[in-house]
């Protein structure tokens, strides 16, 4: 049986097979939104987002923090 910990470092290896390119792209047109060609575009920018939360990156926890 895999362990939550070898699941998760899978995941991060590669968001490819569970967030496809193509459907990120697909859901963005769908939803009517445009964007220029840039270095962070919308693919670039979910998978570094879901990165980011699977990181437990510290400003993301911290945000409603007092």
């Amino acid at each position: 049986m895999a362990s939550v910990a070898s699941s998760l470092s899978r995941i991060k290896l590669d968001l490819e097979p569970l967030l496809p390119q193509a459907r990120i792209r697909c859901v963005c047109r769908s939803l009517a939104r445009q964007w220029r060609g840039r270095q962070f575009e919308p693919v670039m920018t979910l998978h570094l987002f879901i990165l980011q939360v699977l990181n437990f990156n510290t400003a993301m926890t911290r945000r409603g923090a007092t």
